[in-house]
């Protein structure tokens, strides 16, 4: 005649109160309280879980989080049970766990500013200062830096008019610079021009005193070797 307790699948011990761990080991209840006909619960070993330790676990941390214990340990300023909501927008609207950015910005905290027309971040203050190209200004390089150009996003130099009454002082100092990288630029030419001509110049006159050199010498070791040939004439008649 038996006298145990024939006990479910999931019970077991001399009265059918201790959890029958499938993947783990039976651990002291921490709270007795919450339920005082179990002594001991499941201590899951690593990759499962539920209350026999029946359940594998296939949760994944994302990105943002690291898998510990079969926990998500998560990175900072990143919350939830896979580390994919958000704890701060910074220039966003905190929605449901997600930043909503505001217009200009992107980045899992808004934190990053979109730059228009190619202008580049400014890594040294964060992402979030933008390097405009010349043409362009403002925040996000969304305006015209000139002031007498086509409308954004052309932002292209117009002509200037006879009068520079109404000229914007930007687009003056532009012309005045412009000017004088030109004017520059042709003084630089003309002296490398001139350098050029002059040495030319010597090297041909040096050519022609050398010629005129040589030609001199030929001249006088012709009359000398005529002038000896003519005294030998004279010592053979005598």
């Amino acid at each position: 005649m038996t006298t145990g307790c024939i006990c479910p699948k999931q019970w077991t011990g001399p009265n059918c109160n201790e959890t029958a761990c499938v993947h783990g080991q039976l651990a002291d209840q921490k709270n007795k309280s919450v339920n005082s006909n179990i002594n001991r619960y499941c201590q899951c070993n690593a990759g499962w879980t539920g209350e026999r330790c029946e359940k594998r676990l296939t949760k994944k941390c994302s990105s943002r989080g690291t898998l510990i214990n079969s926990t998500c340990v998560c990175n900072q300023f990143y919350a939830g049970e896979s580390c994919r909501l958000v704890a701060k927008c910074n220039n966003g609207d905190h929605l449901n766990g997600l930043c909503t950015c505001h217009k200009g910005w992107t980045g899992d905290f808004c934190d990053k500013i979109i730059c228009q027309q190619n202008g580049t971040l400014n890594v040294a203050a964060n992402n979030t200062v933008c390097v405009c190209h010349p043409q362009y200004t403002g925040q996000f390089c969304d305006s015209c830096f000139f002031n007498n150009t086509a409308p954004y996003p052309e932002c292209q130099e117009l002509f200037l008019p006879t009068s520079t009454t109404h000229i914007g002082h930007h687009a003056l100092d532009f012309l005045r610079k412009k000017v004088f990288l030109s004017l520059s630029v042709a003084v630089i030419l003309i002296g490398i021009i001139m350098i050029f001509i002059v040495a030319l110049m010597c090297v041909f006159f040096g050519l022609t005193k050398r010629q005129a050199r040589i030609a001199r010498q030929a001249e006088i070791d012709q009359r000398e070797e005529v002038r000896m040939q003519l005294k030998a004439k004279k010592a053979e008649d005598d």
